[in-house]
């Protein structure tokens, strides 16, 4: 169990690290898409988030006020949205080829 924010999550679960940052599926049930906490490393603190955006059909990146952000931690949020999107478009192949044999 974490403590983040003052939030208690149960159902964390890392997904990436690097050397700063985490990122953590927050794992809510009933979501067709993945809701990610960033997560600063030192202070244990969700700094930012990743989440499906209905409006553009893609994942984005929703960061905390009062946050700075470099190129290599903006580079891996980028690289973890990409990996989102291949996810979910793989899945959304699967579902089809399913119902569309």
């Amino acid at each position: 169990m974490k403590y983040v924010n003052s939030i208690i999550f149960i159902n964390m679960k890392i997904i990436k690290e690097t050397a700063y940052l985490d990122f953590a599926d927050l794992e809510a049930k009933g979501r067709k898409t993945k809701h990610i906490a960033v997560i600063n490393k030192h202070h244990q603190e969700i700094i930012g988030e990743i989440k499906w955006f209905g409006k553009w059909r893609q994942y984005c990146f929703y960061p905390y006020d009062e946050t700075v952000w470099n190129i290599g931690c903006l580079e891996a949020i980028q690289e973890t949205i990409k990996d989102l999107a291949l996810e979910r478009f793989a899945e959304k192949d699967r579902k089809e080829a399913v119902t569309n044999p």
